[in-house]
């Protein structure tokens, strides 16, 4: 074990000694798998026409109420669900319903992308719950009202004008978190559609996490764009939103590092994007479990802050965090007053 790692165990250990002295509720511990058993099922747009994406679900088997976490894979929802199942399979575990909605087909940039989300979220209130109770899920009931908005690289674009146009028909969004985000249509800035403009915020506000990656703006292969440029990512959406708002660096970690394995080692191969050196990937599985931990620690204070709030110490605090991080965040010292209030106008 590293000497960093050996120190964040030892952080570790002590807080949750510490933490055992006031009471279970501060014992949770969102970098390990959840109490949830959780299963998988698909929906397929072939066989409803009425859904212009695939629909990828990854739930607790249990028969409770659960909010939900609404995905939008890379590449503005192309990359497949399965490239971060086991992400998604651990934010479930802690009592989400995971729903990835992706497609290799559906034709257009993030706008249209944009347009056809609206499509995926009427038909997710309307006919998901059903279908999950013939589909492996006879006995979980999906709480709409507490929705987390979860997206990574160019799928940030397709969320974030998803929430510029509904933002007044969707308050049922609780929160956003970003993983990695990057505005435009392409890497080069050839094509000018953004969905953010430099020194103007967006036309929304809503409680907003950037999980960044150190690595996001490093070249996979020198003649080609890094995967998240510096001027199209991270910072560029951090300081387009209001707060509350938080921006977290991973710093020895790249855009995909929390990729199963093969489709990280097709990116790896390839030089598509910048990877992790050598050493720092054989804490992949650490990285993997920070970045559902974090994602897990944000949806649950910003949808249940009454039992929650206090999970912002896992946003905030970076000794506890498994891998190496630095960050910032924009908040008021009461926050968690405001959380259920949804997306809305400034």
């Amino acid at each position: 074990m590293s000497s960093f790692l050996h120190r964040m165990f030892l952080a570790r250990l002590l807080w949750a000694a510490a933490a055992c002295a006031v009471g279970a509720a501060g014992t949770f511990d969102p970098y390990v798998a959840g109490r949830h058993n959780v299963s998988h099922t698909w929906v397929d747009p072939l066989l409803r026409p009425d859904l212009p994406m695939s629909l990828s679900v990854s739930a607790p088997t249990s028969e409770q109420i659960f909010p939900v976490v609404v995905f939008i894979s890379g590449l503005e929802g192309m990359t497949p669900a399965a490239a971060q199942s086991r992400l998604l399979q651990r934010i479930a575990s802690h009592g989400l319903v995971v729903v990835t909605a992706w497609s290799l087909t559906e034709s257009g940039g993030p706008a249209q992308r944009a347009v056809k989300l609206e499509q995926v979220m009427d038909w997710m209130h309307s006919r998901l719950p059903d279908y999950l109770h013939h589909h492996h899920f006879p006995g979980l009931k999906v709480d709409f009202n507490r929705t987390t908005m979860l997206a990574h690289s160019a799928g940030a674009h397709v969320v974030v004008s998803y929430l510029e146009r509904q933002c007044d028909a969707d308050t049922n969004v609780k929160g956003l978190a970003l993983m990695s985000p990057v505005d435009g249509v392409d890497p080069f800035g050839f094509i000018k559609e953004y969905c953010i403009t430099p020194g103007q915020k967006v036309n929304f506000t809503l409680p907003t996490l950037v999980l960044t990656a150190g690595l996001d703006t490093e070249h996979g292969f020198p003649m080609f764009p890094p995967c998240a440029p510096t001027k199209l990512s991270n910072g560029r959406f951090y300081d387009a939103f209001s707060s509350p708002r938080w921006q977290i660096n991973a710093t020895q970690f790249g855009h995909v590092d929390f990729f199963q394995d093969a489709f990280w080692m097709i990116v790896k191969d390839t030089k598509f994007c910048a990877v992790c050196a050598a050493d720092d990937c054989d804490d992949r599985p650490l990285y993997q479990d920070y970045m559902a931990g974090q994602i897990v620690s944000f949806a649950l204070a910003t949808t249940d802050p009454d039992s929650y709030c206090d999970q912002l110490m896992y946003l905030e605090d970076f000794s506890l965090h498994p891998v190496a991080t630095v960050g910032r965040n924009d908040r008021a010292a009461d926050v968690c007053r405001g959380f259920l209030a949804g997306c809305a106008r400034p």
